[in-house]
């Protein structure tokens, strides 16, 4: 696909009502729209900026959403046009990209998402290789290459296209060597994804795909917001949560002719009983990325820049921590009351069973600001499990993603932490993976290979991060805060399965029944 000849065209396009009259139906219908709870009211054009600036084949456009409800949202849309002749190729090829039909001199013309053509892709990448900026009516973009831009970016032509991943961001690859990630709803301030990214590059860090460069839109606030991270494509056979599924159905085949898997009195333990070859190879992965998550932990905590001190978990930190976490319990608890008469029978007896039992989580989150602390807020991973981890062909991982919690304000996301929280949210992951690929197994067997997985992951962490500063400096501190966490993950996943997959709730429940009983 080529740019229209006619820069007028495109301009005009841009101003068109049939764009404005389109917007609220197309990004509704897009995967990486945000707002799906909520009734879009009107779209508007905020800023327009042109690439090139002098003379624009496409314009990122700031897209301003209004709701019958709520506050505002802003999202970022590439724009292109098509004339007739380009435009049949269009919806032929790639229909998800047509926004709205237009006319022009030569027929029917469409306003399409920029993304959707290599040329547009090759000028992004030509704008941070050069460091460009382009200015709009209310600001201006910024393209910047990090250090690491010529050795990431490599000689020769690199073919575009776009990801074919359902996310909530837009990814375009170039070849083999270079992914650059879009982020469609525009918020104020330092994404933590582009500011852990490059400092993580900056040190070095092998475990992560390296950042190449950034574009970035200041509208004059003060405050400039993340566009898009430019990152070095890194090879692999898929996340962590597939492997692990592939790794866990072979487990699933073996012990459909064996019974090879200790009980629960023996799975505290660690792995004794697991001989299983399928089982070793699912604890070594597991070995591996608990020492994967310790480097990341060790790089994050190193102390270069303000952003990465360490500082301690003081008992106002905890006591914080502490509200927040009832907080949420107040609002799935009530949630959960409020829906249990519809909720089928074996649903509603596992909903009542942990609404039993409200009390004593409770008091298991109460803990966490009773216990004398010893620990260290350092920046993490924020939202971290099996998903968020690539596999790599030789056996290893990479991390990725690290803008925290979606629901969170990016404030939150960018707020130091304990460590342990990325360490829960990995233990609740491994929870719902022996669930989803292990559901044939007795539940005595499902659980057993869930502890074996679990004690594997930790001791390998804790085998090189545990007598760091930022970990409890005791072994009681440590598993009080490691089971509120977790608890309070199991409490989140509580709600959105009540929301989303109500046959599905037993997983937090059981998790949350087993925690309170330690």
């Amino acid at each position: 696909m080529s740019f229209p000849p006619s820069v007028y065209a495109l301009r005009e396009a841009v101003r068109a009502p049939a764009l404005v009259e389109a917007l609220p139906d197309y990004i509704r219908e897009r995967r990486w729209f945000g707002g799906k709870a909520r009734t879009i009211a009107s779209a508007r054009i905020a800023d327009a900026l042109p690439l090139p600036a002098n003379s624009p084949l496409a314009y990122l456009c700031v897209v301003e959403l209004t709701y019958q409800e709520g506050e505002p949202d802003t999202y970022l849309l590439p724009l292109a046009f098509a004339d007739a002749t380009q435009a049949a190729d269009l919806r032929r090829a790639t229909p998800q990209a047509v926004i709205a039909n237009t006319d022009d001199l030569t027929g029917d013309a469409v306003l399409y998402d920029a993304v959707y053509d290599p040329a547009f892709c090759q000028l992004l990448l030509g704008a941070i290789e050069r460091g460009e900026r382009f200015g709009g009516a209310e600001g201006t973009i910024f393209a910047t290459p990090t250090e690491a831009f010529t050795r990431l970016r490599g000689a020769g032509e690199l073919e575009t296209h776009v990801s074919k991943a359902e996310q909530s961001n837009t990814s375009i690859l170039y070849g083999e060597q270079l992914i650059l990630k879009l982020f469609r709803r525009i918020v104020p301030g330092l994404n933590p994804d582009l500011e852990i990214g490059e400092f993580l590059t900056a040190q070095g860090f092998a475990q992560i795909a390296p950042v190449a460069g950034a574009l970035s839109y200041d509208d004059g606030t003060g405050q400039p917001a993340t566009l898009g991270m430019l990152m070095s494509f890194v090879p692999n056979v898929g996340d962590a949560w597939s492997f692990m599924l592939g790794l866990l159905g072979q487990v699933q085949a073996e012990l459909r002719q064996s019974d090879s898997l200790p009980r629960r009195n023996e799975e505290r333990e660690g792995s004794e009983g697991l001989n299983s070859p399928a089982v070793g190879r699912t604890l070594d992965a597991v070995r591996m990325l608990g020492r994967r998550t310790a480097e990341l932990h060790l790089a994050l905590a190193s102390g270069q820049g303000q952003e990465f001190v360490p500082e301690p978990l003081s008992a106002e930190d905890a006591s914080a921590e502490v509200a927040s976490m009832n907080n949420l319990a107040d609002r799935v608890f009530a949630q959960a009351r409020a829906s249990l008469d519809r909720q089928p029978q074996q649903v509603r007896g596992s909903v009542q069973q942990i609404l039993d039992r409200e009390q004593d989580i409770r008091a298991r989150f109460a803990q966490l600001s009773q216990q004398p602390l010893t620990a260290q807020r350092t920046r993490a991973h924020g939202d971290y499990h099996l998903g968020q981890v690539l596999a790599t062909p030789d056996g290893d991982f990479i991390i990725i993603d690290f803008e925290g919690e979606p629901a969170r304000s990016l404030a939150e996301r960018r707020a130091k932490r304990s460590p342990l929280r990325d360490l829960a949210g990995m233990l609740r992951s491994f929870d719902y993976a022996a669930a989803t690929a292990l559901g044939e197994l007795p539940p005595a067997q499902l659980q057993a290979w869930v502890n074996a997985a679990s004690a594997a992951f930790l001791q390998s962490y804790f085998d090189l991060a545990g007598n760091t500063q930022f970990m409890p400096h005791s072994e009681r501190e440590r598993q009080v805060l490691l089971d509120a966490y977790q608890i309070e993950k199991a409490v989140y996943e509580l709600q959105y399965e009540l929301n989303n997959r109500p046959e599905w709730v037993r997983i937090p429940v059981d998790g949350m029944l087993r925690l309170i009983q330690l």
